[in-house]
């Protein structure tokens, strides 16, 4: 929280203890809608990660008559869900 404050250039009036308490009073409290969060983020990311590309692909297609877009597979999506590329070359 300090940095995130620095890099906004924000003072932050708060010290390091009253951030520790406000943080275990808050994540007691929400922590099964965290959890609820966090395994929404994972199922449905590679899912919207994969829509966007391709619409990406459509619109290189429909806008280049000539032009041939390709999904390319770079490496293991366990690793991260952004292992795609688009691979597009003109005629």
């Amino acid at each position: 929280m300090q940095k995130a404050f620095q890099k906004l250039k924000i003072d932050l009036l708060w010290n390091a203890e009253k951030i520790e308490q406000t943080y275990s009073q808050l994540s007691a409290k929400h922590r099964s809608q965290l959890f609820a969060f966090y395994q929404l983020r994972t199922l449905f990311g590679p899912l919207i990660e994969g829509l966007i590309l391709l619409d990406r692909i459509v619109y290189i297609n429909e806008t280049n008559s000539s032009a041939e877009a390709n999904l390319v597979q770079f490496f293991d999506p366990v690793i991260s869900p952004r292992c795609y590329g688009i691979i597009a070359s003109k005629h």
